[in-house]
């Protein structure tokens, strides 16, 4: 049999200090019979805004908003000890209408039965609840993926967008990820590290909107625009991502394309303009012939058949770049990997082009850092890379500027420059030179004889990207441009364990051709 609650206290004024009246939870004593309230503690007046005597004149169904005949369900399964908790609408003495929640058990107090109630306000937590709940399914239906991020960049949101564009539950996510590990690029980490460290300094003078690219759970690389707000007085942010890689790659498709048109319309320019002259040369020479004016025209002849070879020299070149990017598009380009003394090529080219350098009315300078060194490479395709970047220098050079060329080796690199005093280029013509199908602009051509169809650096980075190095430049405007070849220190096994030898027979006839589009000087013989 239970012991009555208060049989474990000396009095029941002991009861009542201890667990009713000084409480600071509200407390209602109940008769389950009638529904008279028999005792309410001084935060039950408070909350319900009654005198003791107004509370104690009341039955409960003067507060709860239920029906007489659900309030007397619902306090038998309380009597009979079914149910312990409820959740009702309470009426306080104001008029207000307040949501509680009660926890009420039977107490025996002089063999009386009484339901010993708990009472909880819980109107705010539900107003709580009911927002969250709301913004909840805003946040799960924005169409956009959408993430809420805290300060250390702990994802403690994911919507369901989000978790299709990343490839990752919300049970990876939510508390577990970082938005920083969804990032692709350690730069792009780097460049958004730096750019939100701004936005708190200045919110009002940095845009929200950036652009990055995401890697998902199975490794696909996505770009995305995404888009933050902080959360006012909180630690958190709301980002959003929408997936912009069909848009970017259609635009990138777009843009090249209109390069192509251009490109074509140049390369038909290119093609025509040489052929027109090696046309118009050979009926002059064959008028002289038929005419025999031959003997009198020396001159003449001499300079039309410089005009045929300067021009037929033109179109080699350009034939030859269109079909080595074809071919290295196509990953059919052969490149002969042999352990070679660098050195000694960039030697034997720098010697090969100091003539033709200094006739040009151009000093010539080249330095050797290291004397020795072996590495695995091409060395007619670093032959073509050297002149290419020679003739570029020549082209953008004025009488008296200096061309230099370097090489150096340095923390397992070997690095080749080729550098010059000439006009330099702005950082916008910097970032586009080695795109396919892109020259400088017309303005910086103006006036010099110089021709070009907006593949030779494309190739030549290429060509460098075939031996796992990279090229990098280095300019200003007006003051001249450096060009920096990293090459990897590596050598590759040889069946006879030789080194290989690389010599510049023949280099005379690649100047022609690599040199044929500075159009002004003299054949070289």
């Amino acid at each position: 049999m239970k012991r009555p609650i208060y049989e474990n206290f000396n009095n029941l004024e002991d009861f009542y200090q201890i667990f009713f009246e000084g409480n600071p939870a509200i407390i209602l004593l109940i008769n389950p019979k009638t529904g008279q309230i028999v005792d309410a503690n001084r935060s039950a007046c408070s909350f319900y805004n009654y005198t003791r005597e107004e509370i104690l004149d009341k039955n409960i169904s003067k507060i709860n908003a239920l029906s007489d005949e659900e309030i007397f369900k619902e306090m038998k399964k309380a009597e009979l000890e079914e149910r312990s908790y409820f959740n009702f609408v309470h009426k306080l003495g104001d008029g207000s209408i307040r949501e509680v929640q009660v926890y009420s058990n039977p107490l025996d107090i002089k063999g009386e039965k009484l339901l010993y109630s708990v009472i909880f306000d819980i109107t705010e937590e539900n107003i709580i609840k009911q927002q969250e709940e709301k913004y909840r399914t805003l946040f799960e239906n924005t169409g956009t993926a959408t993430f809420v991020v805290q300060s250390d960049t702990t994802i403690a949101m994911a919507n369901r967008e989000a978790e299709r564009l990343t490839g990752y539950s919300k049970a990876e996510i939510e508390g577990k990820m970082k938005f920083t590990e969804l990032i692709a690029y350690k730069e792009e980490l780097e460049e958004m590290l730096a750019y939100h460290y701004q936005r708190k300094l200045n919110k009002e003078d940095v845009s929200n909107k950036y652009e990055f690219h995401l890697m998902d759970k199975y490794e696909n690389i996505k770009n995305v625009l995404c888009q933050t707000e902080i959360i006012s007085k909180t630690n958190q942010s709301i980002v959003s991502l929408a997936d912009i890689t069909e848009e970017k790659s259609l635009k990138k498709r777009l843009e090249s394309n209109e390069l192509k048109e251009e490109f074509f319309s140049n390369i038909s320019h290119d093609l025509k303009s040489p052929l027109n002259l090696i046309l118009s040369s050979v009926q002059v020479l064959n008028m002289y012939c038929k005419n025999n004016l031959a003997k009198n025209n020396i001159k003449k002849i001499n300079s039309y058949t410089h005009m045929i070879k300067q021009n037929s020299y033109r179109l080699l070149k350009l034939v030859n770049d269109l079909v080595d990017l074809t071919k290295i598009d196509s990953n059919s380009y052969n490149i002969k990997l042999e352990n070679h003394n660098i050195v000694e090529v960039i030697s034997l080219i720098a010697q090969s082009t100091k003539g033709y350098i200094e006739n040009q009315d151009r000093l010539f300078n080249f330095n050797r850092r290291t004397e020795h060194k072996m590495i695995a490479c091409d060395p007619f395709s670093i032959e073509r890379v050297i002149l290419n970047l020679i003739s570029n220098a020549i082209k953008f050079t004025n009488k008296d500027d200096q061309i230099s060329v370097t090489i150096d080796s340095k923390d397992n690199e070997v690095l080749i420059s080729v550098k010059d005093t000439g006009i330099g280029m702005n950082e916008t013509e910097q970032k586009r030179i080695f795109n396919r199908f892109e020259q400088v602009e017309e303005g910086i051509l103006s006036g010099r004889n110089i021709l070009g169809s907006g593949v030779g650096l494309s190739l030549i980075k290429s060509l460098v990207d075939l031996h796992q190095g990279r090229i990098e430049v280095k300019s200003e405007y007006g003051k001249g441009s450096e060009f920096i070849i990293y090459i990897p220190d590596r050598r590759v096994k040889q069946d006879n364990n030789s080194y290989a030898n690389y010599d510049n027979i023949g280099v005379i006839e690649k100047l022609n051709v690599e040199f044929a589009d500075i159009y002004s000087h003299p054949t070289l013989e």
